[in-house]
């Protein structure tokens, strides 16, 4: 009897793959409009040719562009440095946040400000405080003697990369930190105090125990970063405007100079898939290696 209330209730309902799509398509509709239609159309403009023809002409020019790999090789060692340093610095952050310490709660709770905050307003107040002439920076170098004249950060090429990466570092460490301080909390106690019953030292428990099952957090992390590092632009915009003498100019600023400014819609639009196409690579190879571990 109870089964059959049960059945003639429930047959009333959708059912749960019907529902699912219905809450979905809002979703999917939104993603073709912003996503997929303007990845199509960069990808039909970057094919154009004269006449209406199809042609590689744009791809051509990619492959032979000296500026364009500069662009490329430079965002590539900016984001090998920025998300190791990322890394590092959230990896110690995860590690203090997990500590029974006090005020842990709202160091948890004040870590995220930098994440929340809009790149382009964090790019505006570090550029103010590296200014060369009244930044804080400078002023509090000259006051304790560390230097005699002010250090051009913003001005000299490997000062001012040194100082988009940390600034980029600044704003995203916390966001790592959250996402390993997450495998941390999973991670049963009872192996630890197994570990130190068997006379393993803080040492052999970190290599055997957390490392092992921070892992696929680690990697997590690691996808996150290094695609949106690869991506990065309203920071480095606002904040050094690719320069000087191009020592900042990531591949994104240089598709929006090449599209925007030189008018070269076709070839900007190859930069763009080339770009999506790198992107999409590093990706895979996050998920093969999280595939093959696991």
């Amino acid at each position: 009897m109870r089964s059959a209330v049960i059945r003639s209730h429930t047959g009333s309902y959708p059912s749960d793959t019907a529902f699912h799509i219905a809450i979905l398509i809002p979703a999917i509709l939104l993603c073709a409009f912003t996503l997929i239609y303007p990845a199509l159309l960069a990808l039909h403009t970057s094919l154009a040719g004269p006449g209406g023809t199809v042609s590689l002409n744009y791809y051509s020019r990619v492959v032979t562009d000296k500026l364009f790999l500069a662009s490329l090789t430079r965002t590539i060692i900016f984001a090998a440095i920025a998300v190791f340093l990322e890394f590092v610095l959230g990896f110690a952050m995860a590690l203090l946040m997990v500590m029974p310490l006090r005020g842990r709660s709202f160091f948890r709770t004040s870590l995220l400000v930098p994440w929340v905050l809009p790149p382009a307003v964090i790019g505006l107040a570090w550029r103010w405080i590296f200014y060369e002439d009244y930044g804080i920076v400078n002023d509090l170098i000259l006051r304790m003697g560390i230097a005699e004249s002010p250090i051009p950060f913003l001005r000299q090429p490997h000062w001012a990369f040194a100082t988009v990466v940390f600034t980029d570092m600044w704003k995203t460490a916390p966001f790592v930190a959250i996402i390993l301080l997450a495998g941390l909390s999973v991670i049963p106690q009872e192996l630890y105090e197994a570990a130190a019953i068997d006379g393993a030292g803080r040492v052999r428990r970190f290599s055997l125990i957390t490392l092992p099952m921070l892992t696929p957090y680690i990697l997590t992390a690691l996808l996150f970063r290094s695609v949106h590092t690869l991506g990065i632009f309203d920071l480095v915009w606002v904040l050094t405007g690719g320069g000087p003498s191009s020592s900042t100019e990531m591949l994104s600023l240089y598709i929006t100079k090449q599209t925007f400014r030189f008018l070269n819609v076709g070839y900007g639009a190859a930069l763009s898939v080339t770009m999506f196409v790198i992107t999409i690579a590093v990706a895979v190879i996050f998920s093969f290696l999280s595939r093959r571990r696991f």
